[in-house]
């Protein structure tokens, strides 16, 4: 199929190799980051609560995902309270890019491919035509590896562009389900750290 999809069937397989890529580590990315929010933020609770600054700064040092969020709280609580919302929501802006890192390249991949599949179908019509001129006649013989590369090409498109544009949309939300989770643990960090400030 590779062989007699003709020559829009390489940046395809191209394609489809950098979006099997990014689905693969984005899969493996949310089940981290839902994992780490999970356990990480009753942890962070408790510590803050308790004012064990240092437990807190070792275990955000084992966490690679989604940590903007807390650092931005832990390492600045010498300053005033509305200084402390502002950087957190900053903090919760990066780790938001952090959710969407890559996803683009899925959309891009989604758009583009069935077009380059399009580009093979009308280069294969132009094969299958050119060799009708080069023969004289028609026929089945005469047009059958020009047809068949034009729905080579069209299917791998369609595959490639349905497969990255579903996964993109997939990885969005649940993108966007984590940056609601997110918001909702920084409320309720800011909330405790202002009780506490209000007991002083």
């Amino acid at each position: 199929l590779i062989r007699e999809g003709g020559i829009t069937i390489y940046p395809l397989l191209l394609a489809s190799v950098v979006s099997v890529a990014v689905i693969i580590d984005k899969f493996f990315e949310f089940y981290v980051i839902k994992r780490t929010v999970r356990l990480l933020h009753p942890q962070m609770i408790k510590f803050l609560e308790s004012k064990d600054y240092h437990k807190m700064d070792n275990i955000l040092s084992e966490n690679i995902y989604c940590k903007n969020l807390y650092e931005a709280i832990i390492h600045n609580l010498d300053k005033p309270l509305e200084a402390i919302k502002k950087l957190a929501k900053i903090g919760l802006e990066k780790d938001a890019e952090d959710l969407r890192r890559y996803t683009w390249l899925l959309g891009t991949l989604g758009s583009m491919a069935p077009f380059i599949g399009l580009f093979g179908t009308v280069l294969g019509i132009m094969k299958a035509f050119n060799n009708i001129a080069a023969v004289g006649s028609g026929g089945f013989s005469v047009v059958a590896s020009g047809i068949s590369e034009s729905l080579i090409s069209t299917a791998a498109g369609l595959l490639v562009g349905v497969l990255s544009i579903f996964f993109y949309n997939f990885f969005t939300i649940k993108a966007n389900h984590l940056e609601s989770r997110l918001e909702s643990n920084k409320e309720e960090m800011l909330i405790v750290l202002e009780t506490r400030l209000n007991k002083k």
